[in-house]
């Protein structure tokens, strides 16, 4: 049976700390403007539909409706990696925004933790309702996801050919808006939250831009 889970004002005060957090490990952590550009967006929405959660007491999605998708999505984002390490992401998307590389330990370390990160989180919202988590996960959906998708097609069409990572990012066209619905209830309010941060995420591309 399903149980009726939502956001109580505990859980959203302590998400709402973890987006300040990240947003400040992502401050830190960034190579001039290159991540600041990439993952502030998504962290700011991410936040935003949490909140919106809160506010409409929106019921968390059965696990197994969600997490299919979820771990499909993660899946790709390991490829996707595996792509961007191997054709030279690190190098290429700093000198966009005038910043120097990241080595291949930063970039490796940087994924992985992501990766671990995205997982425990997932499991831990849809197995054992600890909502205050959905930051992450809902970053993940939101940027990690649909914004890689966004972001790569950017960069291709800003170099006029290929970009590290293109390839792989393309199912996430699709992924990305499934995933938000299910985790925010309906199509119409993923639609929302895509054409929203698809607008500021390209503002903040384009604005740091070198």
């Amino acid at each position: 049976m399903h149980l009726s889970v939502t956001i109580d004002r505990k859980s959203f005060l302590l998400g709402s700390l973890i987006a300040v957090l990240l947003a400040g490990i992502f401050f830190r952590i960034s190579s001039g403007f290159s991540l600041v550009a990439a993952q502030l967006p998504g962290i700011l929405f991410a936040w935003a539909v949490f909140s919106w959660m809160y506010l409409r007491q929106t019921e968390l999605a059965n696990a197994g409706d969600v997490l299919p998708v979820y771990f499909t999505a993660l899946a790709v984002y390991c490829i996707h990696f595996a792509e961007q390490f191997t054709m030279g992401f690190a190098e290429e998307m700093p000198r966009l925004y005038g910043a120097a590389a990241y080595s291949a330990d930063e970039f490796v370390v940087y994924a992985m933790v992501c990766a671990a990160l995205f997982v425990l989180t997932s499991l831990a919202v849809f197995l054992r309702a600890a909502t205050f988590l959905l930051v992450p996960v809902l970053f993940f959906s939101v940027n990690s996801v649909f914004g890689s998708a966004f972001a790569q097609t950017w960069w291709s069409i800003e170099v006029g050919g290929y970009f590290p990572g293109l390839l792989t990012s393309l199912a996430n066209w699709i992924l990305g808006p499934v995933l938000i619905a299910l985790l925010v209830g309906n199509f119409r309010t993923s639609a929302a939250v895509i054409v929203g941060f698809g607008v500021v995420l390209g503002l903040s591309l384009a604005f740091f831009e070198a």
